[in-house]
Protein backbone atom coordinates (compact mmCIF):
# COMPACT_ATOMS: atom_id res chain seq x y z
CA UNK A 1 0.00 0.00 0.00
CA UNK A 2 2.48 2.64 0.92
CA UNK A 3 4.12 1.40 -2.86
CA UNK A 4 1.38 3.04 -4.35
CA UNK A 5 1.42 5.74 -2.00
CA UNK A 6 5.13 6.92 -3.15
CA UNK A 7 4.04 6.41 -6.43
CA UNK A 8 0.88 8.31 -6.45
CA UNK A 9 2.71 11.66 -5.02
CA UNK A 10 5.25 11.01 -7.89
CA UNK A 11 2.61 11.13 -10.12
CA UNK A 12 0.28 13.64 -8.52
CA UNK A 13 3.58 16.18 -8.16
CA UNK A 14 4.41 15.66 -11.92
CA UNK A 15 0.97 16.67 -12.99
CA UNK A 16 1.18 19.76 -11.10
CA UNK A 17 4.09 20.58 -13.86
CA UNK A 18 1.72 19.47 -16.83
CA UNK A 19 -1.03 21.38 -14.71
CA UNK A 20 0.77 24.47 -14.57
CA UNK A 21 2.11 24.36 -18.59
CA UNK A 22 -1.62 24.16 -19.41
CA UNK A 23 -2.64 26.78 -17.18
CA UNK A 24 0.01 29.11 -18.06
CA UNK A 25 -1.03 28.77 -21.77
CA UNK A 26 -4.36 29.36 -21.07
CA UNK A 27 -3.85 32.73 -19.13
CA UNK A 28 -0.83 33.50 -21.39
CA UNK A 29 1.23 33.26 -18.15
CA UNK A 30 4.13 30.84 -18.82
CA UNK A 31 5.73 29.73 -15.80
CA UNK A 32 8.94 28.93 -17.03
CA UNK A 33 9.65 32.21 -18.68
CA UNK A 34 10.69 33.16 -15.29
CA UNK A 35 12.49 30.80 -14.85
CA UNK A 36 16.77 31.31 -15.29
CA UNK A 37 19.31 28.58 -14.91
CA UNK A 38 22.38 29.68 -13.36
CA UNK A 39 24.82 29.15 -10.39
CA UNK A 40 24.12 32.33 -8.64
CA UNK A 41 20.29 31.54 -8.37
CA UNK A 42 21.05 27.78 -7.45
CA UNK A 43 22.98 29.51 -4.22
CA UNK A 44 20.67 31.71 -3.82
CA UNK A 45 18.37 29.03 -2.98
CA UNK A 46 20.54 26.81 -1.28
CA UNK A 47 21.19 29.53 1.70
CA UNK A 48 17.21 30.37 1.77
CA UNK A 49 16.43 27.46 2.62
CA UNK A 50 17.96 27.55 6.05
CA UNK A 51 15.70 30.43 7.89
CA UNK A 52 12.73 28.16 6.63
CA UNK A 53 14.37 24.71 8.05
CA UNK A 54 15.04 26.97 11.37
CA UNK A 55 11.33 27.47 11.23
CA UNK A 56 10.39 24.07 10.92
CA UNK A 57 12.59 22.73 13.44
CA UNK A 58 11.49 25.14 16.05
CA UNK A 59 7.54 24.05 15.38
CA UNK A 60 8.80 20.87 16.06
CA UNK A 61 10.21 21.81 19.26
CA UNK A 62 7.66 24.22 20.68
CA UNK A 63 5.40 23.21 23.36
CA UNK A 64 2.47 25.49 21.93
CA UNK A 65 -0.29 23.26 21.87
CA UNK A 66 -1.33 23.98 17.73
CA UNK A 67 2.66 23.18 17.12
CA UNK A 68 1.76 20.19 19.28
CA UNK A 69 -1.28 19.40 17.60
CA UNK A 70 0.39 19.75 14.12
CA UNK A 71 3.01 17.63 14.75
CA UNK A 72 1.15 14.82 16.38
CA UNK A 73 -0.52 14.71 13.15
CA UNK A 74 2.14 14.96 10.66
CA UNK A 75 3.19 12.05 12.61
CA UNK A 76 1.06 10.08 12.64
CA UNK A 77 -0.93 10.91 9.62
CA UNK A 78 1.34 11.88 7.08
CA UNK A 79 5.34 10.83 7.28
CA UNK A 80 4.35 7.16 8.17
CA UNK A 81 3.08 7.48 3.89
CA UNK A 82 6.92 7.80 3.11
CA UNK A 83 8.48 5.45 5.39
CA UNK A 84 8.91 2.70 2.61
CA UNK A 85 10.12 5.19 0.33
CA UNK A 86 13.67 4.95 -1.03
CA UNK A 87 16.57 7.75 -0.81
CA UNK A 88 16.15 8.59 -4.65
CA UNK A 89 11.88 8.62 -4.27
CA UNK A 90 12.46 11.14 -1.94
CA UNK A 91 14.63 13.01 -4.07
CA UNK A 92 11.68 12.48 -6.55
CA UNK A 93 9.11 14.05 -4.77
CA UNK A 94 10.60 16.90 -3.37
CA UNK A 95 12.08 17.56 -6.65
CA UNK A 96 8.51 17.41 -8.69
CA UNK A 97 6.85 19.28 -5.79
CA UNK A 98 9.72 22.03 -6.11
CA UNK A 99 9.20 21.84 -9.44
CA UNK A 100 5.16 21.45 -9.99
CA UNK A 101 4.18 23.63 -6.82
CA UNK A 102 6.11 26.45 -7.55
CA UNK A 103 5.18 26.88 -11.43
CA UNK A 104 1.87 26.78 -10.22
CA UNK A 105 1.65 28.85 -7.79
CA UNK A 106 4.06 31.27 -7.76
CA UNK A 107 5.05 31.38 -11.89
CA UNK A 108 1.64 30.87 -12.87
CA UNK A 109 -1.48 32.18 -10.24
CA UNK A 110 0.84 34.88 -8.39
CA UNK A 111 1.69 35.69 -11.97
CA UNK A 112 -1.55 36.18 -13.37
CA UNK A 113 -3.07 38.24 -10.19
CA UNK A 114 0.10 39.96 -10.18
CA UNK A 115 -1.30 41.15 -14.19
CA UNK A 116 -4.40 42.80 -12.10
CA UNK A 117 -3.14 43.82 -8.87
CA UNK A 118 -0.74 45.30 -6.35
CA UNK A 119 2.10 42.26 -6.28
CA UNK A 120 2.15 41.96 -2.94
CA UNK A 121 -1.25 41.71 -2.84
CA UNK A 122 -1.03 38.84 -5.63
CA UNK A 123 2.10 37.62 -2.83
CA UNK A 124 -0.83 36.82 -0.39
CA UNK A 125 -3.74 35.93 -2.35
CA UNK A 126 -1.46 32.80 -4.06
CA UNK A 127 0.03 32.29 -0.50
CA UNK A 128 -3.53 31.88 0.96
CA UNK A 129 -4.51 30.04 -1.87
CA UNK A 130 -1.37 27.65 -1.57
CA UNK A 131 -2.03 27.28 2.19
CA UNK A 132 -5.19 25.93 1.50
CA UNK A 133 -4.01 23.33 -1.30
CA UNK A 134 -1.94 21.91 2.03
CA UNK A 135 -5.17 21.84 4.43
CA UNK A 136 -4.18 19.33 6.97
CA UNK A 137 -4.79 21.45 10.18
CA UNK A 138 -5.60 24.58 10.38
CA UNK A 139 -2.08 25.27 12.05
CA UNK A 140 -0.66 23.55 8.59
CA UNK A 141 -2.34 25.53 6.42
CA UNK A 142 -1.50 28.68 8.25
CA UNK A 143 2.25 27.66 8.06
CA UNK A 144 1.98 26.28 4.58
CA UNK A 145 0.44 29.75 3.64
CA UNK A 146 3.19 32.01 5.58
CA UNK A 147 5.92 29.78 3.85
CA UNK A 148 4.16 30.66 0.34
CA UNK A 149 4.49 34.28 1.23
CA UNK A 150 8.32 33.32 2.11
CA UNK A 151 8.69 31.43 -1.61
CA UNK A 152 6.87 34.57 -3.85
CA UNK A 153 8.44 37.05 -2.07
CA UNK A 154 11.92 35.04 -3.01
CA UNK A 155 10.74 35.09 -7.02
CA UNK A 156 9.65 39.10 -6.46
CA UNK A 157 13.38 39.77 -5.36
CA UNK A 158 15.07 37.71 -7.47
CA UNK A 159 12.43 37.73 -10.25
CA UNK A 160 13.66 34.34 -10.69
CA UNK A 161 11.23 31.21 -10.37
CA UNK A 162 14.20 29.11 -9.93
CA UNK A 163 15.18 30.74 -6.49
CA UNK A 164 12.06 29.12 -4.96
CA UNK A 165 11.84 26.22 -6.78
CA UNK A 166 15.22 25.12 -4.94
CA UNK A 167 13.96 26.75 -1.54
CA UNK A 168 11.15 24.43 -1.62
CA UNK A 169 12.69 21.34 -3.08
CA UNK A 170 15.62 21.55 -0.77
CA UNK A 171 12.74 21.96 2.12
CA UNK A 172 10.66 19.11 1.28
CA UNK A 173 13.28 16.56 1.55
CA UNK A 174 15.52 17.76 4.59
CA UNK A 175 12.02 18.13 6.10
CA UNK A 176 10.91 14.50 4.83
CA UNK A 177 13.91 12.68 6.10
CA UNK A 178 14.61 14.73 9.63
CA UNK A 179 11.20 13.78 10.39
CA UNK A 180 11.73 10.35 9.23
CA UNK A 181 14.76 9.98 11.07
CA UNK A 182 12.87 11.66 14.16
CA UNK A 183 9.97 8.93 13.99
CA UNK A 184 12.84 5.94 13.20
CA UNK A 185 14.28 7.52 16.38
CA UNK A 186 11.92 7.38 18.96
CA UNK A 187 10.44 4.19 17.73
CA UNK A 188 7.52 5.27 15.62
CA UNK A 189 8.80 3.57 12.25
CA UNK A 190 10.92 0.62 12.12
CA UNK A 191 12.65 0.05 8.84
CA UNK A 192 15.32 2.46 8.31
CA UNK A 193 15.69 4.31 5.03
CA UNK A 194 17.52 1.48 3.82
CA UNK A 195 16.08 -1.30 4.60
CA UNK A 196 12.18 -0.21 3.92
CA UNK A 197 12.22 -1.42 0.37
CA UNK A 198 12.96 -5.09 1.27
Amino acid sequence: MRGKIIKFALAFEASLIVLAWVLGWAVAVPPWERVRLNWQSLGWGGMATLPALLAMWVCTRLPWRPFRHLMAEVEENVVPLFAAASPLQLVGISLLAGIGEEALFRGVIQGWLGAYMDRWVALGVSSVLFGLGHFITPTYAALAGLLGCYLGALVIVSDNLLVAMVVHALYDYVALHYLLRRLRGVGLLLPSLGRSRR
